[in-house]
Order: structure tokens, then C-alpha cells, then sequence
């Protein structure tokens, strides 16, 4: 699988979930991009986020296709609720992957930490998960008893979704 942006090969890392399990994103050593399959970005921790922004080297750019480097969709902008409208996200209408150039996963993962502290500090219950997750495929029941104070669970500060 090739980058998006600039054309590189992808590696094929494995994350930690919030959740204990593993999964496997594919990272552009370059430019710093990471390609997560639908609903994986829900999956990680924000330290996850922040540990794979910081694994780009600097090498060769090329010029990259725009297109998904799983299924070859042309990848397009994603707007929603749960995306601030500085954050710029690229979602594949055919297979739903998600593509984050360097450093925008880490402004999604903080937006989404915000967000979701804000709500459990006044107590305000969330109108929909998608209000904080990118729509996919995703378990969500360790996120909601971390997110309602449920003993023998962690609270929920970095979008911590199983």
C-alpha cells in the first residue's frame, strides 16, 4: 500500500488499544501520515496518537495519488460533528478507512479527549457517540462505564474507545 500524500510505501505498525487488544495501522515513515481502517482511530489512545506522529523521517517526497491505499477510492474530506473544522481528516466512501496527515490525528485525538472531559465534568450525557467518534464499526461499552465513573474502570480522557 502506497501514501496518499506522498506517494511512499506504508508500514504496517501495531497500536495498543484502550481496550488491552492490538490493531494493526499502516504508517508513512515520511511524511508522517497514518491510514486507519473504518472505526480503528476510536480505538487508540491519545498516547498511541502521539507516539505514531512522532515516527515520520524526513525522506524522499513523491507525489501521492489521493487515493485510498486500501481499496484505491479517491479519498475525500470528511465533515462531521465529531471533526473541528481546523482538523483536516480524508475518509474513504467505499471501505470507510480514515487518512491523517501528520500532526492532524493528534489535533483529532486532543479535540476528542476536550470534548469528551467537557462532557464528563459538567455531566452532561453525550447526544450520540458520534458526537466523539468518527462513524465506523466499534464496541463501545468499556467507553461508556469509563465514561460514566463505573468502578473498576478508568475515566475516559483521551478517547479511549474499546
Amino acid at each position: 500500500m502506497n501514501c496518499p500524500k506522498c506517494g511512499n510505501v506504508l508500514i504496517s505498525k501495531t497500536v495498543k488499544t484502550a481496550a488491552s487488544g492490538s490493531i494493526e495501522v499502516d504508517l508513512c515513515e515520511t511524511c508522517g501520515g497514518v491510514y486507519f481502517d473504518r472505526g480503528e482511530v476510536n480505538r487508540i489512545t491519545k498516547q498511541d496518537a502521539d507516539r505514531l506522529s512522532n515516527t515520520h523521517t524526513h525522506g524522499t517526497m513523491h507525489d501521492g495519488t489521493n487515493h485510498c491505499p486500501k481499496c484505491g477510492a479517491s479519498l475525500e474530506r470528511y465533515w462531521g460533528e465529531s471533526v473541528p473544522s481546523d482538523v483536516y481528516v480524508l475518509r474513504c466512501p467505499d471501505c470507510s478507512g480514515t487518512w491523517f496527515s501528520h500532526d492532524e490525528l493528534q489535533k483529532f485525538k486532543d479535540a476528542q479527549s476536550a470534548k469528551i472531559n467537557y462532557f464528563r465534568t459538567w455531566k452532561i450525557p453525550l447526544s450520540s457517540l458520534s458526537s466523539v467518534l468518527i462513524p465506523g464499526a466499534f464496541c463501545c461499552v468499556d467507553w461508556l462505564n469509563a465514561y460514566r465513573g463505573r468502578p473498576g474502570t478508568q475515566p475516559t480522557t483521551n478517547g479511549n474507545i474499546c
